[in-house]
């Protein structure tokens, strides 16, 4: 069914998909988007993701529980968006840490919907982090975003960092970021961040 339907369309013409796509693209959101997407440069592109994440660090309105499934969608375009731009992985990082900083903004607005819109940065921005990481050749630039990322957790949507670290630290710098974080453990008076701190030492430790 679906392939006579996408053979059907290509019978059409590139000319009147074109058309059909921007008629559409007037009076749908998400068809203007896909639209944008085909079209723009990719300096454009990165303009326009920097824009999406300055705008979500923004958040001014309640994301109730019933919202939470379209303001995680809103992410997850976010972050495809990211992807189809293809970045130079250590541009990349930078890009999805960028993305990781604006969770306070948008926890601090949910109401009884953090956990659904929480799962985005855990599981689908964390797999771009440690893809984009591994193929960084500056590993130390690598630790020092990560690190950062890490000890400003505030909402526990960064704790995925570390599951792969050791692969895309490579063993020097995996060393270093085990000396950091016992240094920042023993200096920590909040027993939660302390406990927190330990365990993730530990955690590093067994898999590196």
């Amino acid at each position: 069914m679906t392939t006579n339907i996408k053979q059907r369309l290509l019978d059409a013409g590139a000319e009147a998909l074109a058309d059909a796509l921007l008629e559409l693209a007037r009076f749908d959101a998400n068809a203007e988007q896909i639209v944008s997407r085909l079209t723009r440069t990719k300096e454009e592109a990165i303009a326009q993701y920097k824009k999406n994440v300055a705008d979500l660090k923004r958040q001014t309105r309640t994301i109730s529980r019933e919202e939470s499934m379209k303001f995680a969608y809103r992410l997850e375009s976010i972050l495809f968006d990211l992807q189809t731009i293809d970045p130079e992985a250590c541009l990349g990082l930078t890009l999805v840490a960028s993305f990781f900083e604006t969770d306070k903004a948008i926890a601090g607005k949910c109401d009884g919907s953090w956990d659904m819109i929480r799962e985005v940065y855990r599981y689908q921005a964390s797999r771009m982090f440690a893809s984009y990481a591994g193929h960084c050749d500056d590993k130390r630039q690598v630790r020092k975003i990560l690190i950062k990322l890490y000890l400003d957790d505030a909402h526990s949507a960064r704790e995925m960092l570390f599951s792969q670290a050791p692969g895309f630290l490579g063993e020097k710098e995996t060393r270093n970021a085990l000396r950091e974080f016992q240094e920042v453990a023993q200096q920590e008076r909040d027993e939660p961040r302390r406990a927190k701190l330990l365990r993730t030492i530990e955690s590093l430790a067994i898999t590196s």
